[in-house]
């Protein structure tokens, strides 16, 4: 079994449904890949951190969205569709746009002054054609200019929420990152802000900012401490502080085993004792 074999059945081995040859090929290719075995952590941790998402029910497209963003084309894309790709669209478009070119041309032409003849001279303006139009009494002044609408508007806490989750999904960190963000800091009382800062840390750690991850896992744990996912995020906090080179994550994953040794992260935890900690 290759690696893209591998990961294409971690689906199957997360719910239990993966049996006979296959799954000890599985095992065995896990055992000694160790790049699939850290795709197999990230899998099940994004799982986890998925199906414990949604303490306050979310709107009702709220999936909707979610799937649109993950599945929505680039811009780029889009305009090649449109323009370019379809004939019956490229037609009739490149055709209005010869007609405007002509009907410019011919307005412009009609406009131009014809050349004046040699030795003509031009009778000097009156002295009130030179002055500003603004102080012509009568004279229509000139609107002043609208507001600048182009400032976006403010997100819901759903939309912040489900582009952060999707870009997470789909592995576009620094997006996912910057929504979340968003979210903490527009929506600090939402009662899905837990799951969105344990996100947030898991964005920064795979994007290998372990100091940023660990600073939002220490605020984590010091503003929900009884929260389902506060297991989770004391191993997570062991785990970064090992990355950056500093063995107190030894302790922490210590303290984390001896208090929670039924989570999920316990098996991963002793094996990154056994192999980091002295």
């Amino acid at each position: 079994m290759n690696c893209r074999e591998a990961r294409a059945v971690f689906s199957d081995f997360h719910d239990g449904t993966l049996s006979g040859p296959r799954l000890v090929d599985l095992q065995r290719h896990l055992d000694d890949c160790p790049a699939c075995r850290a795709e197999w952590a990230a899998f099940r941790r994004t799982v986890h951190i998925l199906q414990g998402m949604g303490d306050e029910e979310p709107s009702s497209d709220f999936a909707a969205r979610v799937v649109q963003r993950i599945e929505a084309p680039r811009g780029w894309r889009q305009v090649v569709a449109t323009l370019v790709l379809p004939l019956r669209v490229k037609l009739p478009i490149h055709a209005a746009a010869l007609v405007v070119l002509g009907l410019v041309g011919l307005w412009v032409s009609q406009r131009s002054p014809e050349p004046e003849p040699a030795g003509f001279e031009r009778a000097p303006r009156v002295a009130q054609d030179a002055a500003p139009d603004a102080d012509r009494p009568g004279r229509l002044q000139p609107a002043p200019a609208p507001p600048d609408a182009r400032a976006p508007a403010s997100r819901s806490a759903d939309d912040r929420l489900a582009s952060g989750a999707a870009q997470f999904a789909a592995q576009r960190y620094q997006p996912a990152i910057d929504d979340l963000r968003a979210f903490l800091a527009q929506h600090p009382d939402d009662g899905r802000a837990p799951d969105a800062r344990f996100l947030l840390a898991d964005a920064y750690r795979a994007e290998g900012r372990y100091g940023e991850a660990e600073g939002e896992l220490e605020t984590f744990l010091r503003q929900y401490p009884r929260h389902p996912k506060a297991p989770l995020a004391l191993y997570r906090q062991g785990e970064v502080r090992i990355l950056q080179g500093d063995h107190s994550g030894c302790g922490i994953l210590r303290d984390a085993l001896n208090r929670y040794p039924d989570a999920r992260e316990a098996v991963t935890a002793r094996e990154t004792l056994a192999a980091r900690c002295p």
